[in-house]
């Protein structure tokens, strides 16, 4: 029997609580361990208002007692990945990668690459020129932050993911230091595009659905004739 492990499998879970779609992911990267799941999965939700804290949080990186976060309707969730604080919200597309490095290639620094130049060939396709930055993960455009990527991985098997400001509320990251950097911009598509109108989420989604199979060499499910 010939076991076709090299298709992508897309779930979308719309707007969700942080906690929800953390359960959703684990429940994920265990079915794939005990061999249960195809290898390859691109999680895609919107989250309700929450700051993540990865492994790397310095607590000057949040200036206000946690209660002020709480008071303006924002949770506050310690998280398994690498990096620092970081915002999740309506708007920005949060994109998990439940993605088994022991089928591909097993490279931290490849993988995270991998996940950059996705979203710089998604942004081309808005005329957008976008670059990585020399020291720090994520995507940039000049100088501002566009997109986070806070990975964990265990048994070489890697959960979280991106974070992609497209319509997001900017607001939100005027309280914290994102990501630890200090003296840094963050910014969103909608912004850059100077659009009066939201973007199609639905639209960036599919391209970076197309891209992530173009760049890890795979392809969709349902392209394969699957449910």
């Amino acid at each position: 029997m010939i076991v076709m492990l090299n298709y992508l499998c897309i779930h979308d879970l719309n707007r969700i609580s942080y906690k929800e779609a953390f359960l959703f992911q684990t429940d994920l990267r265990n079915r794939i361990k005990q061999g249960q799941s195809t290898p390859f999965h691109l999680v895609y939700c919107e989250h309700y208002p929450v700051l993540t804290k990865g492994r790397n949080f310095e607590i000057e990186s949040m200036p206000y007692p946690d209660e002020f976060y709480l008071e303006k309707n924002i949770t506050i969730e310690n998280v398994d990945r690498g990096g620092g604080v970081t915002f999740h919200g309506p708007g920005q597309i949060t994109a998990y990668f439940i993605f088994d490095l022991n089928q591909t290639k097993k490279d931290i620094h490849y993988f995270i690459h991998q996940l950059e130049e996705i979203v710089i060939n998604c942004l081309k396709d808005f005329q957008v020129i976008a670059n990585r930055h020399a020291i720090n993960t994520g995507v940039w455009v000049k100088d501002e932050k566009i997109c986070a990527i806070g990975i964990g991985f265990k048994h070489w098997i890697s959960y979280h993911g991106i974070g992609f400001n497209i319509n997001t509320d900017m607001k939100y990251f005027n309280d914290i230091i994102p990501c630890g950097l200090k003296n840094i911009g963050v910014t969103s598509l909608k912004r850059i595009l100077h659009s009066s109108e939201n973007i199609n989420l639905d639209l960036v989604k599919e391209k970076i659905t197309f891209y992530a199979n173009q760049t890890f060499k795979l392809q969709n499910k349902n392209d394969m004739g699957e449910n």
